[in-house]
């Protein structure tokens, strides 16, 4: 006779607890084995200065402009520690209200200002503001702000003026207009960017386009999703590099150019040149004069907005890297190749223009070039991006300020004092 078998009730309940706590046990220990290698993972790539912070958000009148209170590391060209206070500059913090006994710039300006490749006290609004209360013999302390941000053309320094500089109260507006490409921003058909407001021309004069307001591009950025993606994605330096190699998957990779490789030099250089010849004086387009008319038109309602607020009004040109190659040999068959008889161009045309509007004008950018001929230095580059190319290195900024400084510090005294 086959042998039964009892059934026990409490055998099977029994054996299927150890089981969920064995399973429970396993996923607790992945689970905390996951989460300590994430914090150290977090905790490595903070130490070693890695990251790629969301440093911009949408502005309803320039269309972007940085986030408040954001802080990372800006490692695309360059590398720096970038902090923007609770007012939107880059900079430490500061009262929108001018104290009493305080003489504040504001420089407008755009990813040169803004200068995300240096560190803060590289930068030229910070070396600017220390020459001046180095060299300050009056008594005054002087506070230079920073309002610069990537991307922004004559019509945004404009529009930055009238919405964002003139309630800070300043004693004095510094625009720093970089010919490169501080033109091409202000006209649609060379910008392509719907995601940014631009003057056009109606009549005899301009109007405000800010159709901006309606795109998808800044409609999406106004979101509330991009908002808190945003704020997680800036409180961690391991997910900023997780999305940044997600975004840039299968992109090709820009070589970074030797400076002693003549061939390789010259070609990038005739490259960076022929993208803005109508910096230069050539061409191509009629776009392109109705973008030095809109420019022009522009920074005439700059001078006439500071004049009728009774402040000072200061401008000067920044370099482009053709214009500082320390090779004047090289330098020169660049611009001969390109056809281009007068590499100073858009200096001598801002500079004609500030004559006539009563501006004191600096051209700084033939300035540098002269000090870069007899000092063989390198003013634009980094070694992670191109020495020679791409935005000023610390050098360029620290000589930058330097002159700008002392012609600026004449100036200044010989402005009457405000009663």
């Amino acid at each position: 006779m086959p042998a039964v078998l009892h059934y026990h009730p409490t055998m099977s309940p029994s054996i299927s607890q150890k089981r969920r706590r064995k399973i429970l046990f396993r996923f607790l220990a992945s689970f905390i084995a996951s989460l300590v290698a994430i914090l150290l993972a977090e905790f490595a790539v903070r130490q070693a200065g890695l990251g790629y912070p969301i440093l911009y958000e949408p502005d309803e009148f320039c269309g972007s402009r940085l986030r408040a209170d954001t802080a990372g590391w800006w490692m695309r060209e360059g590398h720096a520690y970038v902090r923007i206070n609770s007012l939107g500059l880059r900079g430490e913090e500061t009262a929108r209200q001018k104290p009493k006994d305080v003489f504040r710039i504001a420089v407008v300006g755009d990813s040169f200002m803004e200068a995300l490749q240096v560190d803060l006290k590289n930068t030229f609004c910070k070396r600017l503001e220390r020459f001046l209360n180095e060299q300050a013999t009056d008594g005054k302390v002087y506070e230079v702000l920073n309002f610069g941000v990537s991307g922004y053309g004559a019509t945004q320094q404009l529009l930055t003026l009238r919405h964002h500089v003139l309630p800070f109260s300043p004693d004095a507006v510094l625009l720093a207009f970089f010919p490169g490409n501080d033109i091409r921003n202000n006209l649609r058909q060379l910008e392509l960017d719907q995601s940014r407001p631009y003057f056009v021309r109606d009549g005899e004069s301009y109007r405000l386009d800010r159709s901006f307001l309606n795109s998808t591009a800044y409609v999406t950025a106004s979101s509330n999703y991009e908002s808190v993606k945003s704020a997680i994605v800036n409180r961690s330096n391991l997910l900023q590099i997780l999305m940044h190699t997600k975004q840039t998957w299968g992109n090709e990779r820009l070589s970074v150019i030797d400076p002693n490789d003549a061939n390789a030099a010259t070609s990038a250089l005739r490259d960076s040149v022929a993208d803005s010849l109508y910096a230069y004086g050539l061409f191509k387009k009629k776009s392109e004069r109705e973008a030095w008319a809109t420019t022009e038109w522009a920074l005439s309602q700059i001078a006439n907005e500071a004049r009728l607020q009774a402040i000072p009004f200061f401008m000067l040109t920044v370099s482009t890297p053709a214009q500082l190659w320390p090779s004047a040999k090289l330098r020169d068959m660049v611009f001969r190749a390109e056809s281009i008889e007068e590499p100073f161009y858009a200096e001598q045309r801002l500079e004609s223009l500030c004559r006539d509007l009563n501006v004191d004008f600096l051209p700084l950018a033939s300035r540098l070039q002269t000090h870069v001929d007899k000092s063989g230095e390198w003013l634009h580059g980094f070694s992670n991006s191109g020495i020679g190319f791409g935005h000023w290195n610390p050098t360029g900024h620290r000589l930058a300020a330097e002159i700008a400084g002392t012609w600026l510090k004449t100036k200044l005294h010989a402005l009457p004092e405000k009663k």
